[in-house]
């Protein structure tokens, strides 16, 4: 049996059929102890004694036929005068018991041997003396010889149902197994669309959540795989612009007499690009699998007014503006969450970079910061809001995924590699707080801005 079907149907079924053969045994020998002495031989030698008054030893000797197949397999002897009325042989342990009933040892109740013996005396009207005596085989033989009389249909009946069902079970227990067995073996060779729950129906338990967790885990391969392919791709994209670049600069330096600072500041510029590139891939990991303690207090305020500072610095060229609002909120409350180093000047610093790179020209960036309870806890929400062209709704979700570009082609000449909302996404989980994007309409619905809105628990003083 090296099959799981053959184990499970095998022992379930050997097991079903112990618990009829136990459950017929225990009946039986319930059915033999309630026919016991006192009652049930009162009752029959009260009747042997009618039988004889009625119609004399004829009487007596259909009683004896009558109970003995009553009894079965009991045997039944009648005595008198120390022989049995039917000529049966009389056992050495019978004529023991025999002599000693008597009229004034008028019952007995006796083992000897493997047998249990039941004697009872009795005297007619007309002074003849009679003695019962019933001989009980031990019990397994007696439970084997009437279930060779009277009970093989009825087991067999039950062994061939309970096999049946036993079938069914094996089978309902097994095909999700075997199911999932195909499913490993076609996602080891390659097919990463392989789904299991969809084949097992409405079912609900354990298998079905095994089959669940076993697509999800096949969904995130999937993912993994994918982004693994996008990876090589934006990065050899990523890398061969800027080499492209840099071999044009060094064309420039080696074959031009001017001053050559611009080339090499040039060529510097695209090596940050590099560092900036390899930097966030390297980054992702190390905070998606981190366990770490935050024990550093941040003042989420005052980290924002500062970068809004250096983003106004870097575009004042373009007349940036970006404002701050503070929401049932004053200026000196001290607005404080647990991090841990620049953390989240990591996080503002990606998502107002993405709102103003992704801003309509000549529009601003708005910053709202605001405090509310969730439960029994208090957080404090950042809401990041450009007037832009936003996502596509159906790929809103996606956008925290890593190397993910909504729109490749909208930005021409970014660095942007898609993992810095991924890197955001990852240390506020890491803070125990949320994350989520959406699209703001106007009255024709169609998109006027775009917000990124963060809740992150306030820091208990």
């Amino acid at each position: 049996m090296k099959s799981l079907f053959s184990k499970i149907f095998f022992c379930f079924w050997l097991m079903i059929i112990l618990v009829i053969i136990t459950t017929a045994f225990i009946l039986y020998q319930s059915r033999l102890q309630s026919n016991e002495l006192p009652l049930p031989l009162e009752r029959s030698v009260i009747k042997a004694e009618r039988a004889y008054e009625v119609r004399g030893l004829m009487g007596l000797k259909r009683w004896q036929r009558h109970t003995r197949d009553r009894f079965r397999p009991h045997k039944i002897y009648v005595i008198e005068y120390s022989r049995d009325i039917m000529n049966q042989t009389l056992p050495k342990s019978v004529q023991k018991i025999s002599k000693r009933l008597t009229e004034k040892n008028a019952s007995i109740q006796k083992p000897t041997g493997k047998f249990m013996y039941f004697g009872r005396y009795f005297k007619t009207s007309d002074n003849q003396e009679f003695r019962v005596i019933f001989e009980r085989p031990p019990i397994y033989r007696a439970f084997l010889s009437h279930l060779a009389n009277t009970g093989w249909t009825l087991l067999i009946s039950l062994v061939f149902m309970s096999g049946i069902v036993c079938y069914w079970l094996a089978r309902h227990l097994t095909l999700p197994v075997r199911a999932l067995q195909k499913a490993t073996q076609s996602l080891a060779q390659g097919d990463l669309d392989v789904e299991i729950a969809p084949k097992l129906g409405k079912r609900k338990d354990e298998l079905s959540e095994l089959a669940q967790d076993f697509d999800n885990m096949a969904r995130q391969i999937k993912r993994a795989y994918n982004n693994q392919r996008r990876l090589v791709h934006d990065m050899s994209h990523e890398l061969r612009a800027p080499i492209a670049r840099m071999q044009v600069a060094l064309a420039i330096l080696e074959s031009s007499e001017n001053d050559p600072l611009p080339m090499t500041k040039r060529i510097q510029h695209e090596l940050d690009h590099f560092e900036s590139v390899i930097k966030q891939t390297l980054s992702l990991p190390s905070f998606e699998n981190a366990e770490i303690s935050l024990t550093d207090p941040v003042n989420i305020h005052e980290t924002l007014k500062s970068l809004i500072n250096d983003f106004q610095f870097e575009f004042q060229d373009q007349q940036l503006k970006v404002n701050l609002e503070l929401k049932d909120l004053s200026e000196d409350a001290p607005i404080t969450v647990l991090s841990k180093d620049n953390w989240l000047s990591t996080v503002f610093r990606n998502i107002i970079s993405n709102a103003v790179q992704y801003r309509h020209t000549d529009t601003n960036v708005t910053i709202v910061l605001s405090k509310f309870k969730k439960k029994t806890e208090r957080f404090y929400r950042v809401e990041i809001t450009n007037q832009g062209s936003g996502v596509n709704s159906t790929q809103i979700e996606e956008i925290f995924e890593p190397f993910y570009r909504a729109d490749q082609a909208r930005t021409p000449g970014t660095t942007n590699i898609g993992l810095g909302l991924s890197i955001v996404k990852a240390i506020i989980e890491l803070h125990k707080g949320a994350v989520f994007a959406e699209n703001i309409y106007n009255k024709n619905e169609s998109i006027e801005a775009f917000r990124i809105t963060l809740e992150l628990p306030e820091h208990q003083h």
